[in-house]
């Protein structure tokens, strides 16, 4: 087996406590790679579930992530019976490294590639796009910017875990990690900007492109007609689940078949180990909502361990007595 599906498969066991989270791997996961339209090279996996299958997961994992991380986040699709799609971003794992991260900007490159790479080597009917943190924010960018591409891509929903809408908002966050909140609101601010605009000389890369709430708020743009599903956590302390919420808000007008599972307890991304059975009963039946197969979903269920037993026990959650989720 693989070596690194081999120390991941030990943390899933030793860490996340859960066996239906591990993989038994043996010539159905194969290495590829593609280029991206500024040529970058990016290394990808395929995990083959059925060769006949027409349907396919594609994962985008958060900063300082990989592809093989990626992988463990799509194994309740693989039950469903989904082929699998993960990929290394630009400067990680095994992709191509270039002079900067931009944090989604340029990375958006990536996702687009691996798209585009999928529906010229495989016949799909459905594509579905994971993404955690800045894998998310990724998918989220291109919803805004990319929407004929992603419709006629075949994209047909959208798990966005732990996502950012503007790189301000991480940075903010992220100051409350790192430096004693002892500055005024109005000095942060000025410090957000010259973070910014000192990257941009840097990279010429501008990152206020990437503010979604002003795509949303101030240019009117209308995302791409594709379902999405948020996902975050109140505890979070890397990314706000305001912007989660905000950006659900935001999209509520266009009818899109939206949902939003927000726990009040969860570390960054970690909502998978965290709020297992809930997390994975949430996924599974929200694409049932847009695909619409009630006896692959039971079956999917019946796999990851979910009975109605534990459904009915609110999820078998220690920490929380109620999560806020919500559907239009």
């Amino acid at each position: 087996m693989n070596p690194e599906i081999n120390k991941r498969n030990k943390v899933m066991r030793l860490f996340f406590k859960h066996k239906e989270l591990e993989f038994k791997i043996n010539d159905n996961l194969i290495p590829v790679k593609f280029k991206t339209s500024d040529n970058i090279t990016i290394s990808a996996l395929k995990y083959i579930t059925d060769h006949n299958s027409k349907k396919w997961i594609i994962v985008s994992h958060w900063f300082s992530g990989d592809k093989y991380w990626s992988l463990y986040w799509s194994k309740e699709f693989i039950e469903l019976g989904y082929n699998v799609l993960v990929y290394d971003f630009r400067n990680h794992g095994d992709s191509e490294e270039t002079q900067f991260v931009t944090m989604g900007l340029l990375e958006s490159k990536d996702l687009v590639a691996a798209i585009n790479f999928l529906n010229k080597t495989e016949n799909i009917q459905i594509i579905g796009l994971v993404g955690l943190s800045m894998g998310a924010f990724v998918i989220n960018y291109l919803t805004l910017t990319k929407q004929k591409f992603l419709e006629e891509s075949k994209v047909k929903f959208i798990i966005s875990d732990s996502s950012y809408a503007t790189i301000s908002s991480l940075i903010s966050k992220l100051q409350k990690l790192t430096i004693k909140r002892f500055f005024l609101k109005k000095y942060d601010i000025y410090l957000i900007k010259r973070i910014l605009k000192k990257q941009k000389d840097l990279t010429l890369s501008d990152w206020n492109e990437m503010n979604l709430f002003n795509k949303f708020e101030k240019q009117n743009i209308s995302p791409a007609k594709i379902p999405i599903l948020f996902i975050h956590s109140i505890e979070d302390k890397i990314t706000s689940h305001n912007d989660s919420i905000r950006m659900f808000i935001n999209r509520k007008k266009f009818n899109l078949n939206d949902e939003i599972l927000i726990y009040e307890t969860s570390k960054h991304c970690l909502s998978l180990k965290e709020h297992y059975y809930q997390t994975i009963y949430r996924i599974l039946q929200f694409e049932n909502k847009i695909i619409k197969d009630n006896n692959k979903t039971n079956r999917a269920l019946e796999k990851m361990g979910i009975t109605d037993k534990i459904i009915l026990n609110n999820f078998n959650e220690k920490k929380e007595i109620s999560t806020f989720f919500y559907k239009y």
